[in-house]
């Protein structure tokens, strides 16, 4: 895929991730959502799995457009992305 123009070089599961947040645009997705969606019914209270791909997510999409931020946080409750090209890096 690209972003910014550079090749940002996801795995599946990251795929899955961005897809799921990107399809719903700008909305709060709960960790447990997320976590059904992309790893299966059986992970809906793994957070640090979450938390992990999370941050792998941001490094490449970071690499790729160091001046974005694509997935913001909901401390305690969840992830949304954003496509406002104006947000901060991070």
């Amino acid at each position: 895929m690209l972003v910014a123009d550079a090749p940002v070089h996801l795995t599946p599961t990251e795929y899955r991730l961005l897809r799921h947040l990107a399809e719903r645009g700008g909305v709060l997705v709960p960790h447990a959502d997320l976590l059904n969606a992309v790893w299966g019914p059986g992970y809906h209270d793994d957070h640090h799995l979450l938390r992990v791909a999370i941050r792998n997510l941001r490094a490449k999409l970071l690499a790729a457009a160091p001046t974005r931020r694509f997935i913001e946080t909901e401390y305690g409750l969840g992830y949304r992305f954003s496509a406002d090209e104006g947000a901060g890096g991070g």
